[in-house]
């Protein structure tokens, strides 16, 4: 039985910052770029991820975000000294710990919402309750569902954000840039030899990615083989023998700036000397902080990941 802590810790691993890819995958509703060059005030239409269309007559002034991904791409966007309230965990950039939080993806407190007189509320499509929405349309007050599935969406996402309620031509740069460096990412990894790769989000029950998360495809794009790529859930419960089957030449686990749950993690595997990853010494600590929202710190994740792919090559002559 997991300890009260580690429990906490795969609860929010899992509950708070996984399940937002366990839907089928739609994209986002603004798929097409904004030019860069646009700073327009007149009325621009947006599609959430739920397939709603909006109209927004003017940028949004007073927003609660509900979800520390939607938080991240806000502030992100130019909207930061426009967010009014917050949800628990959005902890980035630091100026987001000084804004009051009014609940979570599942539960609100709507009496506090009321009284900051807000003019937009974005959500976490797979997170907020049927409760939440209901009142929301009940009280006549503007949300728009947000769940960006690929990397292309988080861009996407974040240039939409700039029209709708911050600055277009920061969110266009900014969200200019991270395509940039995404894409080159591709280039330059997407057809080296394949790693086989596990991905291990947490290790007591052994819980792990498929292809349909985003990080399934930043893997890919490093170069790696998911060895559960092919699983239809984004996020599941895995068997210690499947993993043992597989044989993955690296295992990838967050906890690289928590000593002791790396620690924890090597002891872990440190038992299985069969594994090529263990033999070979190529059990990997990454930064979660940097990929496990879809947010443009993604992209310095995929990053960190590709050039550790890339040192497990180097290492056997690849």
């Amino acid at each position: 039985m997991l300890r009260s802590a580690g429990l906490v810790k795969l609860i929010k691993l899992i509950a708070g910052l996984f399940l937002y890819l366990l839907l089928p995958v739609q994209g986002f509703g603004a798929a097409t770029p904004i030019e860069s060059k646009s700073s327009s005030t007149a009325p621009f239409v947006a599609v959430d991820d739920s397939g709603r269309r909006l109209v927004f007559p003017q940028r949004s002034q007073r927003i609660v975000s509900l979800a520390p991904h939607i938080t991240e791409l806000l502030f992100a966007a130019g909207a930061g000294d426009r967010i009014v309230a917050t949800s628990r965990f959005s902890d980035y950039p630091a100026a987001a710990k000084d804004i009051p939080t009014i609940g979570d993806a599942h539960s609100v407190n709507m009496e506090a919402l009321l009284a900051l007189n807000v003019d937009l509320v974005v959500a976490w499509q797979s997170g907020v309750s049927h409760r939440t929405i209901e009142m929301l349309e009940r009280l006549g007050i503007r949300y728009f569902l947000s769940e960006p599935k690929t990397v292309e969406n988080m861009i996407e996402s974040l240039q939409v954000f700039g029209r709708i309620a911050g600055d277009p031509l920061q969110a266009n740069q900014r969200a200019e840039q991270l395509l940039q460096r995404w894409q080159s990412l591709q280039k330059m990894y997407l057809s080296k030899s394949p790693v086989r790769v596990f991905y291990q989000i947490w290790y007591e029950p052994l819980f792990t990615i498929s292809s349909p998360h985003i990080i399934g495809s930043v893997i890919e794009t490093c170069g790696g083989e998911n060895i559960f790529s092919g699983q239809p859930q984004a996020v599941f419960r895995t068997q210690l023998e499947a993993v043992i089957l597989a044989k993955p030449e690296v295992i990838l686990f967050g906890g690289l700036n928590r000593p002791r749950d790396r620690k924890t993690n090597n002891q872990f595997w440190q038992r299985f000397p069969q594994l090529p990853a263990v033999k070979n010494d190529h059990l990997i600590a990454l930064p979660e902080e940097w990929l496990n929202r879809p947010s443009p710190r993604l992209i310095k994740g995929a990053e960190y990941m590709c050039q550790q792919l890339q040192r497990v090559r180097v290492s056997r002559g690849w």
